[in-house]
């Protein structure tokens, strides 16, 4: 619970520049308590800092901590660490602020959560990630001056904490990233598989028009051309092949409501809903069945009734031909008569 609530002070928006605000305030308290002796006694021999050097202290204590307000986190960091450094060498132990100390380890957590901007100039060619080289960097001088006898407890402090915090956020980083990019992949792996099977789909639905519902529909056709051309048929024989005409006509309705079904999502259905036929198309149908191999005139089609009108019989010709042709552009079944009108050929 408590983590929950540090991470959402911590992502909340302006919560580095409070931070560094408070840090500030609370560093140039210090370095003035620190300095405090000089101003009550001034002109004495009391126990203090000069002006001098409170003035300094308290320059020092702001530049260690107002870079977090103001700067990016490179910039932010180097700056920090160049003011600290400072504050060590000139005043000891004492020169380093406890804010100023917490403000040294936030900016070098910063640096590693957010790597090496390219706009602060220190990205490199893209190539390779700076960060880590900083981050180990940003300790070297807190190393120099314990090496060479500023050996503080704040000195120390900083040669271990600088490049452990820094490295927490690289590795808070490179788990975001991880954890990013996995999502990336799920989120590609479903993707591909949806579309996959948007394919699988379509595929078996070309299948299924291009091949299976020409068969059937051309089983209905020829079954109605035997049952209404044929010479002296048994009326069982007859009967057979009204029977076979219409599982041919059923298996079309269903294949009809199995196309809807593989139909891709947001496909208006138009390219598949090719296998029912309305009144006028069974009616033209049966007029060509019954004179399969002849010619039949445009008048026979339509009559003398509504129907009866050159548009309407160029449109039902063009849906038959889109229902029984593989290629309604040539038509193998349903052809042109010049001048005599259409002539249903039923063996290709």
């Amino acid at each position: 619970m408590a983590t929950g609530w540090t991470r959402r002070l911590a992502s909340a928006p302006h919560a580095v520049a409070i931070a560094g605000t408070v840090l500030a305030l609370a560093a140039l308290g210090q370095a003035a308590a620190a300095a405090w002796p000089v101003a009550v006694h001034a002109g004495h021999a009391a126990p203090g800092r000069t002006p001098g050097e409170a003035v300094s202290l308290c320059l020092l204590a702001l530049a260690v901590t107002v870079p977090l307000i103001f700067l990016r986190p490179a910039a932010a960091a180097v700056a920090i660490t160049a003011a600290s450094t400072v504050a060590l060498a000139v005043f000891g132990s004492g020169g380093l602020t406890v804010a100023g100390l917490a403000a040294q380890v936030i900016a070098s957590y910063r640096l590693g959560d957010q790597g090496v901007s390219k706009d602060a100039g220190l990205a490199g060619d893209g190539r390779r990630d700076l960060t880590p080289v900083l981050a180990c960097g940003l300790a070297v001088p807190f190393l120099v001056l314990a090496l060479d006898g500023h050996a503080g407890i704040a000195t120390v402090l900083l040669v271990a904490l600088v490049p452990a915090a820094a490295w927490a956020g690289i590795a808070r980083r490179a788990r975001g990233e991880a954890a990013r990019q996995a999502t990336a992949r799920e989120v590609m792996a479903g993707t591909l598989a949806d579309h996959m099977a948007r394919g699988e789909r379509a595929r078996i639905a070309r299948e299924l028009h291009d091949v299976v519902a020409h068969h059937i529909s051309m089983i209905a056709v020829q079954a109605e051309t035997a049952r209404l051309t044929t010479q002296g048929m048994p009326p069982a024989g007859a009967q057979r092949l009204l029977a076979i005409g219409d599982t041919a006509r059923s298996a079309l309705t269903e294949m009809r409501r199995l196309l809807g079904v593989l139909r891709p999502e947001g496909d208006s259905g138009k390219r598949f809903l090719v296998c029912s036929f309305c009144s006028l198309e069974w009616e033209f149908r049966r007029i060509l069945c019954a004179n399969c191999g002849e010619s039949v005139s445009r008048q026979a089609l339509t009559g003398t009734g509504a129907a009866a009108n050159e548009r309407t019989i160029d449109v039902q010709i063009n849906r038959l031909r889109r229902k029984i042709e593989t290629d309604p552009a040539n038509p193998i079944y349903l052809q042109t008569a010049r001048g005599a009108g259409y002539r249903l050929i039923v063996d290709g």
